[in-house]
């Protein structure tokens, strides 16, 4: 990957029906026009009920944690790729140690201890790493081989991204170094529990699976479906996700327009309805 590539990484944005999530800002509501406010108002249907509202929210909650977990995990190790399965545990364990270091540079201490790679980013707000992100505490990695398969294990200790606690566990096992199998054992807010298929390109990734988060009484169950981030967009270019609680089911879909203007269609029941995700940053793209 390319430094420029690399540092274009801080665009990466994911967007769940009310609430959207942002990789590396804060979170804000799924708008009709006016960012930060979650729409009340949307189409033939009416807008969101009580519930309605308590879905997306549980379901932004799980998936603000994936999505910092995923660009973290992505700083650490590139999925496209760091890994390299043909190499050995060893070797795999240098390439870590060193994408770790181009990423946290001078702020992080990166050490090394047999097949282990331990990042510490120090006390809160700890270090801005080179695609944005701002982290704090101890992420450790450590790589192995079964057959074919070379897996890398991360375990996440009193970290924060952007300020958001995160802890637990995330395994990624490959055959290629650029398609992972990813398990996820996270608390951050909700404890989020499930499976990731990510699949790393020249321009991107794409990733799937299901997710349940689970807070206070109640399950939420988050299905990504061939969501699509192509490095330097503003916003996901293809795939949906759909939040679900109960009976309650939603869906925000994306299509290339989506890219650059941020533009989506939101659908709940019958109901289906176009808006904009919220502005961040330079996004929209001037013109998009």
């Amino acid at each position: 990957m390319s430094p420029t590539r690399f540092l274009r990484r801080s665009l990466f944005v994911v967007a769940v029906a009310a609430p959207v999530v942002v990789v590396g800002c804060k979170r804000s509501s799924l708008t009709s026009g006016t960012t930060g406010t979650t729409s009340t108002s949307t189409g033939a249907g009416g807008g969101f009920s009580a519930d309605e509202s308590d879905t997306a929210n549980r379901g932004g909650d799980g998936s603000v944690s994936i999505e910092e977990a995923l660009v973290l995990s992505d700083s650490i190790f590139q999925f496209d790729p760091t890994i390299n399965p043909a190499s050995t545990p060893a070797q795999n364990t240098a390439a870590v140690d060193n994408q770790a270091k181009m990423a946290g540079g001078s702020c992080t201490m990166v050490s090394t201890s047999g097949n282990t790679v331990t990042a510490n980013f120090g006390a809160p707000p700890g270090c801005k790493l080179s695609n944005g992100l701002v982290v704090s505490g101890t992420v450790t990695a450590t790589v192995s081989a079964s057959g074919t398969t070379t897996s890398v294990a991360l375990a996440f200790m009193n970290v924060t991204v952007n300020g958001r606690a995160l802890s637990g566990t995330m395994s990624f096992a490959t055959t290629n170094g650029t398609s992972f199998q990813t398990t996820v054992a996270l608390t951050s807010g909700s404890m989020l529990t499930g499976t990731v298929a990510i699949t790393g390109s020249a321009t991107g990734f794409t990733f799937n699976g299901t997710l349940s988060a689970v807070a206070g009484d109640a399950t939420t169950t988050i299905t990504l479906n061939n969501v699509v981030y192509v490095t330097g967009d503003c916003y996901p270019s293809g795939g949906s996700m759909v939040v679900t609680k109960g009976k309650t089911s939603e869906t925000i879909t994306f299509n290339a327009m989506s890219a650059s203007s941020g533009q989506v269609t939101v659908t709940i029941g019958k109901r289906s309805f176009p808006t904009t995700l919220p502005a961040y940053g330079q996004c929209p793209a001037a013109g998009g």
